[in-house]
């Protein structure tokens, strides 16, 4: 039984990554300048939680461990999901922030703050806290153009 819940969670897991990929694709065939661009501690954050992932996937676990393994299984989707909400992709035309793409023709404004990216869909104002993407860059190519 608990064999059926490791792969369940496993696939969960694998499929988080699938989607992520899946977003950047679609949204990159309509702007192929889309890019993530990465200060260092945001490169080794990414580098360690898809290692992660990985080994999580690829590993198997010990009869003995198998709560554990599946307990840091489930603990490992939840941090999973909550660091790939943090992705901000730019391009020229379109930008990919959290799950979500959008022209950007259809974000009214954007500002950053020390911790959080705030950026504006219609009437509705979204929050990024720790983007990841660099921090300089960001401002360049998303605040500032939206702003003007």
């Amino acid at each position: 039984m608990i064999n059926a819940w490791i792969l369940l969670v496993k696939v969960t897991l694998f499929s988080s990554c699938l989607r992520m990929l899946i977003l950047y694709i679609t949204a990159r065939r309509g702007d192929p300048t889309l890019a993530l661009r990465l200060d260092l501690i945001s490169m080794i954050e990414m580098s360690i939680v898809l290692t992660f992932i990985f080994v999580l996937i690829m590993g198997k676990s010990d009869p003995s461990y198998e709560i554990i393994f599946l307990i840091l299984l489930v603990i490992h989707s939840v941090i999973s999901y909550f660091h790939f909400r943090r992705y901000v992709f730019i391009g020229k035309k379109k930008v990919i922030l959290g799950y979500r793409t959008y022209s950007l023709k259809e974000i009214r404004s954007a500002s950053t703050s020390k911790y959080a990216l705030h950026y504006r869909v219609k009437d509705r104002v979204y929050r990024i806290l720790f983007p990841i993407h660099h921090k300089q860059k960001l401002v360049e190519d998303f605040v500032q153009p939206l702003n003007k």
